[in-house]
Order: structure tokens, then C-alpha cells, then sequence
């Protein structure tokens, strides 16, 4: 006898296919109508007891798509990760990401494709292509402060406190890439406003899942916390006991443990206190390797004022029973980890320590002391590198969470644009990009390789047009081809501004966020047009029958 619960439907071919787009398409329409600074509003209900949320923020409508049929909730799901990846990889262009999946998926449904595999390589060489050009006819690197609020501005749809506070974040730090922002909620009624502070991020996440704090976000989110820095990897648990066991004797706020490695039962331990035992106990690994992450401690233990609790110079437990006391720990202000990075913000180090460690790196590079200049001038730069954190605010709850999807889409938008450049916008640089992208001929014999290959190319050609189109419906203007037809009369290409109804410089977005877009909706489209088979769990099932084997 076969247990009931596990049973399953089965559908294939053109049938599963259609399915899959039907959902992707119901997500896609549900998004598309916030593209744009004509783009409307979507109100989700967040709870059985009628809790709303109104957004204009696309991954923020996508989330909270999930459909009855269940094929079709297969596409939606695949179609919504169009949208998480985009929004993860450049911050930014999960609209446009949507837009473009859903016109490749319109298109290839009017055709007859017998080798999708061929037919997949062509959207991808198409989408390489597009934005090869893109870089090579259009792209230019952000030169201005004026360049970052034009990108904020967009990006926020036009929302200029929001532009106008990036803008500052900027101003105060300098243009460059390696600039971190930080997001916060204000204390503050109704005003959002920028904070600098002392502190660096490095690309190591947490060690465990289990350690976040904030679910909905998945990461851990600490203020004024206590930390112990081990130059060394923690061998298990028990060799942190009675340090844990002293350190909650005297005080009960946070404590972070920061160490080489988590050797044995040594996260567990941790994972387990903190969710079982409601302790506030957190664990991160230093950044690097080998002697690097000895001396990253060394500079941490400086800009916290804490001790570098070692073997090899004593400070560290090295017998049963012997701890680490807690007037060993440094201080931080803040601490945010991630899956991938971790931002740790400073306020507690003594000034004149800090200037004599930055003076004894200096010296070093000066005297060629350092093997690792590169990693030298990386340390001091972490030694005085600022962290700017905007506190975002609103009249209500809703309209303070609906301004930190911008915040947050704007932020991304700009760190996307200081990293690979800038382009005209408003869907204008995906479109005339196509007039010097050649389409590949297709053979004249349709059992050809080569002519779904053809096919898949010339798709993703035709789709992207169809963020600009969707612009300017959304925006209900009819002048889109009048549009087209004079962007380039001034000898370089110009953005329209729908809003002011005339052409503009000031109206670009991120190549990155394009090409992300690009590639991120071939990838899905590849895997949807390539399923034959979907198979889910069967709905509805009769509890009291059960079925013979």
C-alpha cells in the first residue's frame, strides 16, 4: 500500500510547456504594470486578517505571486527567480528582467522549435552580442556626483529625497565602487537621513543559516554587540564553554565570536544556545587565509579595542577550565551578515592607537618590508574607510517599508553603474541597439541545426523592445516610434523623459542591470522552453481512499 500523500500528477509536452508560461505570463502581467515612471501601484494583502502593503517595487509583487494550479505555479516560481536574481546579482532590472522573459516566452510559443538545445544557444549568443555592443557603441563610466542622483533618481522612480541622500552618501565618501551603504530603519517620524561611520565590509558570509536574526531579510542584524577575536580555528565546543559560561555571568549583551575556523561541534554548540537557549551568542569567520586573517584580526582588535586572543602569545585559554575574561572583547557598533558578506561598523577604538598601527603599515610599505604590498595598502584602507547608513523613514509602517524597496533598488542601481558603466535609459539603449546587431540568417532547410539556432537569436532580438514598449503604454503615450525615429538626431543617443515629455542626458541606467536583466530572463526561458516533463504533488486528495500495490 502506497501512502496517499504521496502521490503525484504527471503532465507533458505541449501541455506542461503551456502551463509553465500561463504562470510565468500571470506573474509577468501582475509586475510589467510598475515598469516605468508611469508605472502603477500594486497593492498585495499580506495576511488572512487583511494586512496590506502598496509597492511599486517589481521583486516585491513578484514574492508574493502563488498560483492554484500548480503547473502554471511552476512557471510563476521559475519566473519569479528571474526577478530575485536580478535583484540580487546588480540590485536593480527585475522589471525588466520579467518584461524581456515574458516577450521571449510569447514569441517562441508562435514558433515551431525542434531542437530547443540549438535554439537555447541562440538566445544566449544573442544576449552575449547585445551587450557586447551595448559596451562597445554606448557605455560610458560615471564621471560625476550629478551621474550618481541621475541613476538614483531613475531607479527610485523619481523619488529625489531618496536620490538626493545617495547623492550625499557619495559626496561624503567619494565615487568609487568599493563604497558601502547601509540600510536602516529611522527612529525618526517621517525623515530619512544619512549617517557616516568608521567600519569596512569584507565577502564572508555567515557560517551557519541558523545564526540570522532577521528571517524575512535571512541575516543577522547586531547593534552594539561584544566580540571575541580568536586568531585560530576553535577546535569544538567544549573549548568555548567556560569563556561562554563567564561572559554571560557579567553581562547579557550580544556576543559575537570571531575566529579562523569552526572546528568539531564548535558551530553547532553555538547555533544551539543561541535558538535553544535564547542566549544572544553569534559566530563569523574572519575574511582570507593563512597569515592574512592574523593580521586582519590584528587591525580588527584595534578598531574595536579588544584583545587577539592567541596561543602563541599567551592571551588566548590554553588549559580545561581557563577562559577568556571579558575585558578581552572588543566593541562594535554594528554587525550585519549576510550569506555572502559581512559589514562590521566601528566607534569604540582608541584614535591614537588606530593612527600608530596605520603609521607602522606605512612604514612597512615604505621601508619594502611588505611581500604583499596590494594587501598592505588593503589594510589601511580598512583602517580608515567610512560606511554610510542611510535610516530610512515614513509616516506609516507601509509607507516606511514601500521606501526601503527603493532605497534599496536605488543603492543596488548605483553600486551596479560604478562597477560596469552607464547607458542611456529607459529601455532606449536595448532597443537602438538592435540596429547594429546583424540577425543571423537562417538556413533555408528548417531540419538545419542552424535554424533554430536562427530562431533563438532573432527572439531575443525582438524582445528587447519590449521594455521600452511597455514604458510607454504603461505610460499610455503613443509617440514611441516618433520617439525612436529622433533620439539620435543630436549625434549621440539621448533618453526620453516621459515625464517632461522631452529628451534628456540626464535619464541612464546601469549596464550591469541590462545585462543581468538579459541573461538572467534567456536562463529561465531556456529552462521552461527545454521542460517535457512537470510533475507535482496531486491536489485534492481523498484522505479515506487508499490506493493498491
Amino acid at each position: 500500500m502506497q501512502d496517499i500523500n504521496l502521490t503525484k500528477d504527471i503532465l507533458s509536452g505541449k501541455e506542461i510547456r503551456a502551463k509553465l508560461i500561463n504562470g510565468a505570463n500571470k506573474v509577468a502581467n501582475a509586475v510589467k504594470s510598475t515598469l516605468g515612471p508611469m508605472g502603477r501601484n500594486v497593492i498585495l494583502e499580506l495576511n488572512k486578517y487583511g494586512d496590506s502593503r502598496i509597492t511599486k517595487d517589481g521583486v516585491s509583487v513578484a514574492k508574493e505571486i502563488f498560483l492554484e494550479d500548480k503547473y502554471e505555479n511552476l512557471g510563476a516560481q521559475l519566473l519569479k527567480k528571474v526577478s530575485l536574481k536580478s535583484a540580487k546579482d546588480a540590485g536593480d532590472g527585475t522589471t525588466t528582467s520579467t518584461v524581456l522573459a515574458q516577450s521571449i516566452l510569447t514569441i517562441a510559443d508562435t514558433l515551431e522549435i525542434r531542437n530547443v538545445h540549438k535554439f537555447k544557444e541562440g538566445m544566449e549568443a544573442a544576449a552575449h552580442d547585445v551587450i557586447e555592443n551595448i559596451k562597445l557603441s554606448y557605455k560610458k563610466d560615471i564621471e560625476t556626483i550629478e551621474d550618481i542622483y541621475n541613476v538614483a533618481l531613475i531607479s527610485s522612480n523619481q523619488d529625489k529625497e531618496i536620490a538626493g541622500l545617495i547623492q550625499e552618501c557619495y559626496e561624503k565618501l567619494g565615487i568609487n565602487k568599493d563604497v558601502i551603504i547601509n540600510l536602516d530603519n529611522s527612529n525618526c517620524y517621517n525623515k530619512s537621513f544619512v549617517d557616516i561611520a568608521k567600519g569596512f565590509q569584507y565577502d564572508k558570509g555567515l557560517p551557519s543559516p541558523y545564526l540570522v536574526n532577521n528571517t524575512r531579510k535571512m541575516e543577522l542584524n547586531l547593534e552594539d554587540c561584544n566580540i571575541f577575536l580568536f586568531d585560530f580555528e576553535i577546535p569544538d565546543f567544549d573549548y568555548l564553554i567556560p569563556t561562554i559560561t563567564e561572559y554571560f555571568k557579567a553581562t547579557k549583551e550580544p556576543l559575537v565570536i570571531m575566529a579562523q575556523g569552526f572546528g568539531g561541534d564548535s558551530l553547532d554548540g553555538i547555533t544551539q544556545n543561541k535558538n535553544k537557549n535564547n542566549l544572544p551568542i553569534y559566530a563569523v569567520e574572519c575574511p582570507g587565509y593563512g597569515s592574512r586573517r592574523s593580521l586582519f584580526i590584528q587591525d580588527l582588535a584595534v578598531l574595536t579595542n579588544g584583545v587577539v586572543l592567541s596561543k602563541e602569545t599567551g592571551t588566548a585559554p590554553s588549559r580545561p577550565g581557563e577562559y577568556a575574561s571579558v575585558d578581552q572583547t572588543g566593541k562594535l557598533k554594528s554587525l550585519v551578515s549576510n550569506q555572502f558578506t559581512t559589514t562590521l561598523t566601528f566607534g569604540y577604538g582608541n584614535d591614537d592607537k588606530i593612527k600608530e598601527q596605520i603609521e607602522m603599515i606605512q612604514h612597512s610599505i615604505d621601508k619594502n618590508m611588505e611581500f604583499d604590498v596590494a594587501e598592505a595598502e588593503r589594510r589601511i584602507a580598512n583602517l580608515t574607510s567610512g560606511i554610510a547608513i542611510i535610516h530610512v523613514g515614513g509616516t506609516t509602517e507601509l509607507e516606511s517599508k514601500e521606501a526601503y524597496d527603493r532605497f534599496e533598488d536605488a543603492v543596488g542601481a548605483v553600486r551596479s553603474a560604478l562597477q560596469e558603466g552607464i547607458v542611456p535609459g529607459g529601455g532606449i539603449t536595448l532597443h537602438k541597439v538592435l540596429d547594429i546587431t546583424i540577425p543571423i540568417e537562417s538556413p533555408e532547410d528548417n531540419l538545419d541545426p542552424k535554424f533554430d539556432f536562427a530562431l533563438g537569436y532573432k527572439t531575443v532580438l525582438c524582445a528587447c523592445k519590449a521594455p521600452i514598449q511597455q514604458i510607454f503604454e504603461n505610460a499610455a503615450d503613443p509617440t514611441l516610434n516618433q520617439v525612436l525615429e529622433t533620439c539620435e538626431e543630436s549625434g549621440k543617443l539621448r533618453a526620453y523623459d516621459l515625464v517632461n515629455r522631452c529628451f534628456t542626458d540626464n535619464l541612464i541606467d546601469p549596464v550591469k542591470v541590462l545585462r543581468c536583466a538579459l541573461e538572467n530572463a534567456v536562463s529561465v526561458c531556456g529552462l521552461i522552453l527545454s521542460t517535457d516533463v512537470g510533475i507535482v504533488y496531486r491536489k485534492n486528495l481523498d484522505v479515506n481512499s487508499e490506493i493498491q500495490m
